[in-house]
């Protein structure tokens, strides 16, 4: 199993911090994409992650 492989199959409830970027975008209130939007090549993984997860 590769590292994208372990991220697909992560457990549904394990969640980044909520002061995190990543945190941020898993709970989708939108802080997240404001953010991302700030820095978009450091969004990036965490963006595409959670289009894979959804």
């Amino acid at each position: 199993m590769n590292d994208e492989d372990a991220l697909f199959h992560a457990q549904p409830d394990s969640y980044a911090h909520p002061d995190a970027l990543e945190g941020l975008l898993q709970r989708g209130r939108g802080l997240g994409a404001v953010r991302a939007v700030q820095d978009p090549s450091a969004a990036a993984a965490f963006v595409y992650d959670g289009i894979r997860r959804d």
